[in-house]
């Protein structure tokens, strides 16, 4: 917290960047994504057959959630290149001679990272009743739910990164190709019709997170039987990405001296 104090910059690249993407796509172009008074449809997370029920009544509304996801999406990559950071200094190499030091690293910098990304989150929410949300209609629970799962998956994911790759050029460079696109085709954008982009939004991590946010934010609980794709997917998204930071962490040449 305290070096994300002093690198007010980093608050530029995580709130500002995906705020005013939000509001250009959003409000510029938001009427290029209506044709003959059609609105966005729910994603095949809850509506395999690309029908369904409507969501939004404005791509402004519809495309918030997902800006909000791209501001986790962002804070989890730039917190997590301090593992290179540390590493090429020596001073992991030295918090590694502490037994059980791994995964107290790794459960640490995760729990550290979902700390910085729902602070910038609770900033970025302000801006929901300019998207068309009611902030007492949330459903506070699975809001909570959602942004933590879904924060602790991306973090553990970018960690998964970090300890792989030993360059912080290289590293943003390959998660920006991994990330974005995957947050691209989660729904985040555009709904997900189709048979062929039912595979995506299946497998894709990022669409569990999107999708449990839009529906807290519409005040419909992921509690509810007809949600329970969405809520069994986060909690999978998080054992998953976890798992594999731990694996990454443990197949690197990081050694304790």
């Amino acid at each position: 917290m305290i070096r994300f104090k002093v690198e007010r910059s980093r608050w530029a690249g995580a709130i500002l960047q995906p705020l005013l993407f939000w509001a250009m796509l959003g409000y510029g172009m938001g009427g290029n994504f209506r044709a003959g008074g059609a609105t966005p449809t729910a994603s095949l997370l809850l509506n395999p057959d690309g029908t369904g029920a409507v969501v939004n009544d404005t791509y402004v509304n519809y495309f918030f959630p997902g800006s909000l996801v791209m501001v986790v999406l962002f804070t989890a990559m730039f917190a997590s290149m301090s593992i290179i950071e540390d590493r090429n200094s020596g001073f992991l190499q030295g918090v590694l001679v502490i037994p059980g030091a791994r995964a107290g690293a790794l459960l640490g910098k995760v729990a550290s990272v979902t700390t910085l990304s729902l602070g910038q989150v609770a900033l970025f929410l302000l801006a929901s009743p300019l998207a068309g949300f009611n902030a007492l209609d949330f459903a506070f629970g699975s809001l909570v739910y959602s942004l933590v799962a879904g924060t602790v998956g991306l973090a553990a994911l970018s960690l998964a990164g970090a300890w792989l790759i030993n360059s912080t050029h290289g590293y943003h460079a390959v998660m920006m190709v991994i990330l974005f696109p995957l947050w691209i085709v989660s729904g985040a954008m555009f709904p997900m019709q189709g048979e062929w982009q039912a595979i995506f939004a299946w497998v894709n991590p990022l669409s569990y997170f999107v999708e449990g946010v839009r529906l807290s934010l519409r005040g419909e609980s992921l509690l509810a039987p007809a949600h329970a794709a969405v809520s069994i997917g986060l909690a999978a998204v998080v054992v998953v990405t976890l798992s594999a930071a731990f694996l990454s962490m443990r197949r690197t040449g990081v050694q304790a001296v």
